[in-house]
């Protein structure tokens, strides 16, 4: 079995209660998140306030990819505002 999880990255982020439907109406039932800090990786993305809009949106699985330093300190957080799976680097943490 494939599991495809269209990211949210480029969504249109004015609209993304309608974009999260539309890829829903297509069959989609999971979405991957791609949290960056701009310290791991040179690019800043969404925290946890915007998971949890988004969590708000939808009851698709939320796929969360923490491209952050010390993910170990922050993970709570993200479990509070609804990831389902939690992706980290484990080179990140040490």
């Amino acid at each position: 079995m494939r599991i495809i999880s269209p990211s949210l990255l480029s969504a249109d982020f004015r609209n993304i209660y309608n974009v999260i439907k539309k890829v829903e109406d297509a069959g989609v039932d999971r979405f991957h998140i791609d949290v960056m800090d701009g310290h791991f990786v040179p690019s800043l993305t969404f925290g946890p306030m915007i998971i949890n809009a988004i969590r708000e949106c939808t009851c698709s699985h939320l796929e969360v990819h923490l491209m952050i330093n010390e993910p170990h300190k922050s993970i709570d957080q993200y479990i509070e505002v609804g990831s389902d799976t939690i992706i980290i680097h484990l080179e990140s943490s040490i």
